[in-house]
């Protein structure tokens, strides 16, 4: 059972979704050996579709299971 109002009959307006959408999926369990560039490629990606993408886009990044400083530097590019 659902408690409270639905949003949409008091006023608010609800999300819609860009005409495109990508996702990214990021799995970097530690900054250092194998995984040692793989934030700063992750970096240069969302770069490259913000510079590149000519449309609207929601942009989903998933984070599987990333180290603490990846998840940190994942926040704070979300801010």
């Amino acid at each position: 059972m659902r408690i409270g109002d639905n949003p949409s009959k008091q006023g608010i307006q609800s999300y819609t979704p860009k005409d495109l959408g990508v996702a990214l999926l990021v799995y970097i369990p530690s900054t250092d050996g194998y995984f040692a560039e793989s934030l700063e490629i992750l970096k240069v990606q969302i770069a490259s579709l913000e510079k590149n993408t000519d449309v609207p886009y929601d942009l989903f990044v998933f984070d599987n299971g990333s180290c603490e400083a990846v998840q940190d530097e994942l926040k704070h590019m979300l801010q």
